[in-house]
């Protein structure tokens, strides 16, 4: 029996045994604010995905042919280092291939995700080199041999995400960064021929993350019950699935709160701004900080087991993000003009590279006369006197024009920086090194 046909049973028998019932237990309320941040990354998902399948097919890639502008809302805190290739596979009927070229050097991270954003496989630079290679993504329960040479991978879920980055930086041919986003390619395994990856438009203002918040509780849960049909979360993380069980949501039926005992949707149709309320909750002024003042990236982001609310909190606020192996995130809060200074010796250590980018409160980029929203190691800086270097932000250039390469331009209120090192090394990983204060 398939783990989703036996979810659905388990599910249903709780339904049946009274735990839906309006009386059968007091904390329907605390339970629906539950199953919709227990759900917000899957709908998230799903959202995205219908999203994205306006302009391509399942099993085929979506590429972005330029970096990131103020003008794409598409999600959250894009970075401006790397252009995106995404791809949304259906493993539900066989497998699916992924080849990928030989990346000649450039450094690139293929990050996939179940249903739920845990991150399944990352095929890279850092974990398995840049010549081809291939991999075949094989859905839960299907017995199939894949080819020698391929690399399988079992994914917990039919409906995976491929969010590929290739590093495009300055002076970089972009004409040769587009050939390598289209030598990645999917095809059946069962056959079929590979379907050509197609261009994204340069502005995309989709805000995703609005789009859910604006769902109705009918419409949430409803998309929550269709899209755990075959997308089953981890086993470690199955409470969410027992409140979903309580409340008479069952995996792979329409749902309609006006059918459910009374006290059953009434909790229902409360969850979505008290459940959205204490995942935005959880921002900067409540997560843990570096003793200098940025947040402390999760080693437990990527693979979340079962922190749901952190889960939803990195998909509201970045969803995507890579396992702290493949990408540390560092972010903090500032206004006005600020420094940051790294000490001679004391440059954030990343195999591949680092940037430090710009994002205003809502975490999308802030047009700027010179269209920089991001400096990064490698960028022709002017050094300290010292050999240390000092970054300039703030809504003005810094009084020694000397120094302009060293800017970065920031909206003249309230703004959220974002330190990312590529491929960290272990002082960043296991917390010797952390970025400094920002200094007026």
């Amino acid at each position: 029996m398939q783990r989703s046909t036996f979810l659905a049973g388990a599910t249903a028998s709780l339904t049946a045994a009274g735990f839906g019932r309006a009386g059968a237990d007091d904390g329907l309320a605390a339970a629906a604010i539950r199953a919709y941040i227990f759900a917000y990354p899957l709908v998230l998902v799903a959202a995205t995905e219908r999203h994205q399948l306006a302009s391509t097919a399942r099993n085929q890639f979506r590429h972005d042919r330029q970096l990131a502008t103020p003008a794409n809302r598409f999600i959250v805190r894009p970075n401006v280092d790397t252009l995106y290739s995404s791809a949304f596979l259906d493993l539900s009927a066989g497998p699916v291939g992924l080849t990928i070229p030989d990346t000649r050097g450039h450094f690139f991270v293929c990050e996939v995700m179940d249903a739920w954003t845990n991150v399944i496989a990352d095929p890279g630079t850092r974990t398995t080199g840049t010549a081809p290679q291939r991999l075949v993504f094989v859905g839960p329960g299907q017995r199939v041999a894949v080819p020698a040479g391929s690399t399988r991978v079992d994914a917990p879920s039919n409906a995976c995400w491929i969010f590929n980055r290739i590093a495009l930086h300055a002076g970089t041919d972009a004409t040769a960064v587009h050939a390598l986003q289209d030598g990645f390619t999917l095809a059946p395994l069962l056959g079929g021929a590979p379907l050509p990856g197609v261009d994204h438009a340069a502005n995309d203002p989709a805000r995703l993350g609005a789009v859910v918040a604006a769902m109705t509780a009918q419409a949430f849960f409803d998309l929550t019950a269709r899209r755990l049909a075959g997308n089953p979360p981890a086993r470690i993380d199955d409470a969410g699935l027992r409140d979903l069980g309580r409340l008479g949501i069952v995996p792979g039926r329409p749902v309609s709160l006006a059918a459910l005992p009374p006290a059953a949707s009434a909790a229902l149709a409360a969850a979505p701004p008290a459940a959205l309320r204490q995942i935005s909750a959880l921002d900067l002024h409540a997560l843990p900080l570096t003793t200098t003042g940025w947040l402390k990236p999760d080693p437990r982001i990527g693979r979340f087991g079962a922190a749901d609310l952190l889960r939803a909190k990195v998909a509201e606020y970045g969803i995507a993000a890579n396992l702290p192996a493949d990408a540390l995130y560092y972010a903090t809060l500032g206004m006005g003009s600020l420094r940051l200074r790294f000490a001679p010796g004391a440059l954030p250590p990343a195999a591949g590279f680092w940037s430090l980018t710009m994002y205003d409160v809502e975490g999308y980029l802030v047009p700027n006369p010179l269209a920089r929203y991001a400096l990064r190691s490698g960028d022709p800086f002017v050094a300290d006197a010292d050999g240390g270097l000092t970054l300039e932000i703030g809504a003005a250039p810094p009084a020694d024009t000397a120094r302009g390469a060293n800017w970065l331009p920031a909206p003249a209120g309230a703004y959220t920086p974002l330190l990312r090192l590529y491929w960290p090394q272990a002082p960043a990983l296991d917390g010797r090194w952390i970025p400094p204060a920002l200094l007026a």
